[in-house]
C-alpha cells in the first residue's frame, strides 16, 4: 500500500492547489511507481535511478544518504510547496532501517505516514518509529480498506488512520503536517528541502 498511499497524498495535495513533487528514494523496481506519481499530479518526479542506482539493495548508509540528498536537492529546484517521498520495503529491512534512523533523514523529514497491511503491523510499526523519535503523523495503507481495520488500527496506535478517500481530502491531510515549511536552504552548494512527507511500511 506504499505507492497507493503516496499517489493519494500527491493527488489530494494537488487537488488542494498545492504544488507537489514526488520521489521514490529506495527500492528495486521503479518505472511503474514513477508514472503513477506523474498521473497523480506531481509536477516533478524522481527516483533512485535518477541518482545513478538501478537498485538500492545492498547500498551502504553513506550511499543511501547520497541518493536521498541528491533527489531532494534536485526536487527543490522547482520550488515545490511539498515533497512526498516513498521509501520501499519494511522497517526491518537493513537499508530502510539505516536510512530512517540516520542524521540526514532526521534533518530533512518533518512528517511520516506509515502504510500498514493490518492493525498488528500498524501497531508494531508505529511503536518502532515512536521509539526512535521519528515524526509519524498518521497510518494508512491496506489496513484502512475496512471500517473494522480502521477502528482496530486507531485503538492499536492512537494515531489518525487515513483511508485513500481521506488522503484525497488534501486540506484535511495538510492539517496533520507542519503548516509552514522551513525555507529551503543551501548545504555544500546544493539546495535541500525541509518539508517532506514519507509513506513508509
Amino acid at each position: 500500500g506504499k505507492t497507493t498511499t503516496v499517489t493519494h497524498i500527491v493527488r489530494g495535495l494537488a487537488l488542494a492547489g498545492i504544488q507537489v513533487a514526488a520521489a521514490k528514494v529506495t527500492g528495486t523496481g521503479a518505472a511503474t511507481d514513477y508514472w503513477e506519481f506523474v498521473d497523480a499530479g506531481a509536477h516533478e518526479v524522481l527516483d533512485f535511478v535518477d541518482a545513478g542506482h538501478a537498485s538500492t539493495a545492498g547500498l551502504s548508509l553513506p550511499e543511501l544518504e547520497n541518493v536521498f540528498l541528491s533527489i531532494l536537492g534536485n526536487l527543490t529546484v522547482g520550488e515545490p510547496e511539498a515533497i512526498v517521498i516513498e521509501i520501499a520495503d519494511g522497517l526491518m529491512q537493513k537499508e530502510t532501517s539505516a536510512l530512517l534512523t540516520s542524521r540526514v533523514f532526521r534533518q530533512y523529514v518533518t512528517s511520516i505516514v506509515f502504510a500498514a497491511g493490518d492493525s498488528m503491523g500498524a501497531g508494531a510499526g508505529v511503536e518502532w518509529l515512536c521509539q526512535r523519535g521519528l515524526p509519524i503523523v498518521a497510518v494508512s495503507g491496506l489496513v484502512t480498506a475496512s471500517a473494522l481495520g480502521r477502528q482496530s488500527t486507531r485503538l492499536a496506535t492512537g494515531m489518525p488512520v487515513l483511508s485513500r478517500h481521506d488522503l484525497l481530502e488534501g486540506d484535511a491531510f495538510i492539517r496533520l503536517v507542519p503548516t509552514a515549511a522551513p525555507a529551503p536552504h543551501h548545504n555544500n552548494g546544493v539546495m535541500y528541502a525541509s518539508r517532506t512527507t514519507l509513506p513508509q511500511r
